[in-house]
């Protein structure tokens, strides 16, 4: 019975670590404060972050500074709009990228004029609270760029701070400058460390190998990459095994326009269907036949 007891309490730990790891998928986030005219903060004040691709809703609220935090953000473009008792409701639109924590300060308007003010253009964020470098590559880029063998992870090398040729192939089993090797070894190097010293992380997830340092163990297909972040100094402590060269991928995700396409087909098909059985009713009509 005893033994039972504790294979039990094993089992609720193991899905309790696993329940934790996977909460921690995205490290990217936002944060600022909320101000009136005069520049002071807001306290108490409503923030929403709303997804722009997938219509995911976020809260949170201000604090007696009237500070702000979105935590695990998944990389992209959001809607962000603040509501306080006695100033208009205020949206705007920010960017948040891979391994970013960005920054965003939104200034709010006293109630009473009869004017909702926004900020429709899209504003970039700044990250205030970290001095690495890192150069981002987006799925523009990825399109765009020559890529060797269809493998992205060659584009490293061309990032601010990196020494080295890129994905050249054979530095590990099965490598190869293509994306379909078993393993992929990339010829990038920063911080005087070569390329053993890299980490290759996927949405959150290490894919490093545990045999051969500094080997990716798969090479994702361009077409599914939303962004590339390649840092190489100051990295966060979740990067703290790779000591030469961060490379943070993030897959792109789910969203709701293929879900509007579909519904907008369907729409068409139903229009044109009806439209051709009113066609055949108008056609046996003219010609005395029986509908």
């Amino acid at each position: 019975m005893q033994r039972w007891h504790s294979k039990i309490v094993t089992s609720v730990l193991l899905l309790g670590l696993l329940a934790g790891t996977a909460l921690g998928q995205f490290t990217s986030g936002l944060q600022g404060i909320l101000e009136d005219a005069s520049g002071a903060g807001i306290p108490n004040a409503t923030v929403k972050l709303r997804s722009a691709s997938t219509g995911v809703v976020a809260e949170a609220r201000t604090d007696e500074s009237g500070e702000y935090h979105f935590r695990s953000l998944a990389p992209g473009r959001y809607e962000l709009t603040a509501e306080a008792p006695g100033f208009q409701p205020t949206p705007a639109t920010v960017t948040v990228y891979t391994e970013q924590v960005a920054t965003f300060n939104l200034k709010l308007n006293v109630a009473g004029v009869s004017s909702q003010v926004s900020v429709n253009a899209e504003t970039d964020t700044i990250d205030t609270g970290d001095s690495r470098l890192e150069s981002t590559i987006r799925t523009q880029q990825l399109q765009d760029l020559p890529i060797e063998g269809r493998n992205f992870l060659g584009l490293v090398a061309v990032a601010p701070g990196i020494t080295g040729h890129g994905a050249v192939g054979n530095g590990a089993p099965g490598d190869a400058p293509d994306n379909f090797s078993t393993e992929k070894t990339v010829d990038a190097s920063g911080n005087g460390r070569n390329y053993s010293g890299n980490q290759f992380t996927v949405d959150g997830l290490n894919i490093t190998s545990n045999i051969l340092q500094g080997t990716a163990n798969l090479t994702p297909n361009p077409d599914s990459i939303q962004e590339m972040a390649v840092q190489t100094n100051t990295f966060s402590v979740e990067h703290g095994r790779g000591s030469s060269v961060q490379i943070a991928i993030t897959t792109k995700s789910g969203s709701t326009s293929e879900h509007r396409y579909r519904k907008q087909r369907r729409c068409t098909w139903w229009k044109a269907r009806n439209l051709s059985h009113l066609l055949n009713r108008l056609t046996r009509t003219a010609s005395g036949q029986s509908c």
